[in-house]
């Protein structure tokens, strides 16, 4: 493992899926569950705040974020380098850290990209769509997603 490797370790990740990813994704679950959830009496003045937050504050919020991370993804196949590294994920902590490209990886960046593509649709991102299919291809996804299913994140944005 290598100078820009070890640097990405899962705080980078951290960061990067639970604070800058995250959040936009978090507000998109919340603006759209808000109509739903208000007392039927304010649900018309929810609703029209929701959307406009939606289209003012999250959406172009989603595009820039991911717009970064397709740009990073257009250089390869990985965040960092040719192969997977703490970028694309956090590390079990079990897992010694030279099998960081194992199977044990669990692979943080799948969350955000999963929402992106039940909300904002990867037509303007195929180079993120080819890193989720690239996970989701890894033997930890497969036994993961036989344990419980494939997420459904649809059902939050809806």
């Amino acid at each position: 493992v290598t100078g820009v490797q070890t640097c990405a370790l899962p705080i980078c990740t951290l960061t990067a899926t639970q604070g800058t990813a995250m959040y936009p994704l978090m507000l998109t679950i919340v603006f759209a569950q808000m109509p739903k959830q208000a007392p039927w009496i304010v649900r018309f003045l929810v609703s029209i705040i929701a959307a406009q937050t939606m289209a003012v504050y999250v959406r172009p919020k989603l595009k820039e974020n991911f717009a970064f991370v397709e740009s990073e993804l257009a250089r390869g196949d990985f965040f960092v380098g040719k192969q997977l590294s703490g970028a694309d994920g956090a590390f079990d902590p079990s897992a010694p850290f030279q099998s960081h490209a194992d199977s044990r990886n669990v692979v943080m960046m799948i969350f955000p990209l999963e929402g992106v593509e039940s909300g904002l649709g990867f037509d303007r991102y195929p180079n993120s769509k080819a890193w989720l299919e690239r996970m989701r291809a890894r033997p930890a996804y497969k036994r993961a997603e036989a344990k419980g299913g494939r997420p459904n994140l649809r059902m939050f944005v809806e």
